[in-house]
This record gives structure tokens, sequence and C-alpha cells, in this order.
């Protein structure tokens, strides 16, 4: 059965160890602790994923031919569903690594959930169906999205929406097609005039937006709602 996931761990010489063998993703992230990489087979996972602080979770793509042997070789990413809420969440998940995903959902609030921790999301390809993002951070998380594709947060989500003092750094993306803005910064909470513009308990929304493509997407390329918002924004290609 190709649908099988797999834990890596590192001993403590440095060489890799292989253990335990999976035919959902539950189990596996249940059985995995800070450190392991959880390298997961190319099939459909029809379940709702929650990664936590230190796991790697690596997609490993298989090669499938064309049919009747024209054209190229194609590479197909492992997919995880998550209908009626996210797909992946990540809550404080400092150190965790997500890599090589197709990840979909339907009827969420994103398919992908980032509450507070600094992460990586990366060669990820996001959308959604009645979602208001493909992928929300929040919870003054500070991550990296990086060369992920997040397209099709329809019919009036976001590519990205970031909230509530996050910043993460938003880069070398690829964001198109969606209902909202490709990127949407919203707070509404940020100090207003310069009395308080130094209160010790603001956090602002500031992410780094920088190298991305974003193109079709309805609400336009950018989006920036309320005083808390402290972006910054360079060298990004708005079609």
């Amino acid at each position: 059965d190709e649908q099988v996931t797999q834990i890596e761990m590192k001993s403590e010489n440095g060489s890799l160890v292989f253990h335990r063998r999976h035919r959902t993703l539950r189990p596996a992230l249940n059985s995995a602790a800070k450190g392991d990489r959880v390298n997961v087979a190319s099939a459909v996972y029809n379940e709702q994923v929650v990664v936590a602080a230190g796991i790697v979770l690596q997609g490993l793509p298989k090669t499938v031919l064309p049919l009747g042997g024209l054209g190229l070789p194609k590479k197909v990413k492992p997919t995880i569903r998550g209908y009626g809420g996210p797909a992946l969440t990540l809550y404080n998940a400092d150190q965790a690594t997500i890599r090589g995903f197709t990840l979909v959902t339907e009827e969420s609030e994103a398919t992908v959930l980032i509450k507070g921790g600094k992460y990586i999301l990366e060669d990820c390809e996001v959308s959604g169906w009645h979602v208001k993002a493909c992928v929300h951070v929040t919870d003054e998380s500070t991550g990296l999205l990086r060369q992920n594709v997040f397209r099709d947060g329809l019919p009036h989500g976001a590519g990205v929406w970031v909230t509530d003092g996050a910043s993460p750094e938003i880069c070398e993306n690829e964001i198109y097609g969606n209902g909202d803005c490709g990127v949407v910064v919203e707070d509404e909470d940020g100090p207003l005039g310069d009395e308080n513009r130094d209160d010790p308990d603001f956090s602002p929304t500031a992410p780094q937006i920088h190298h991305n493509v974003l193109r079709n997407g309805r609400g336009g390329g950018i989006g920036i709602i309320g005083a808390g918002c402290r972006p910054r924004i360079w060298e990004n290609r708005i079609l």
C-alpha cells in the first residue's frame, strides 16, 4: 500500500534511523517527537492534520508517466484534504517545517491555519473553496512562507491573510486566482495617534512581503486594513 507514512529520527551519532510505519498521518504525528521527520508517501489523505513544534513533515512526490507515454513525466505530491476544517494546523509550532504537499479544504476558515510559533511552510500548493484564506497566519506568529502556490481561495478568500500581530516572511510565492486580494494584512487594534505609538502592549501586524508573483486576485494584489498594520513590501510582481 503506497499510503504509508514513515518517521525518520536522528540517532546520537547523527545517523538516520527509520521506525514505525502508519497508513494515516495522525498516528504518525502522534508518534513523532521533537526533532523527528515524518516522510509522507504520495497519496490522498482525507484528514485534518495538526503538526507540533520541532516536527518536519516532508512530502515525498512520486513520478507519474503520461498516458500513452506522450509528454513529460509529472511529479505528484501527497495531498491532504481537510473538508470542514483546516487541512493543516500549527499551534505554537516552533521549528516545525512542512514541505512538499498539496493542501485543500472546503467550508473552513482557512486551508492552513497558523496560530503562534516560528515555522517554515514551503514547496506546497494550497487552495480552498468557501474559505476566508488559503493560509491564515495569526496570534503573533513569525515564520516563513516560501516558494508555495496559494491559489483559488474562492469565492471570497485571500491567498494569505495575516492578522493579530503576526509577522511572517512571505516570499517567492505564486499567488493567483483568489476571491479577495492575494495577500491581506489586517489589524484594527493598533494605536491611533502619536501619543499611543509607544504602547508596550502593542504588537503590530508586520509581515515582510517580497519577491512574490500576485495575479488575478479579484480584490487586487495586496490589501492593508487597520491602524495596527506595519507591513514591509518590496519587489513583488502584481499582474
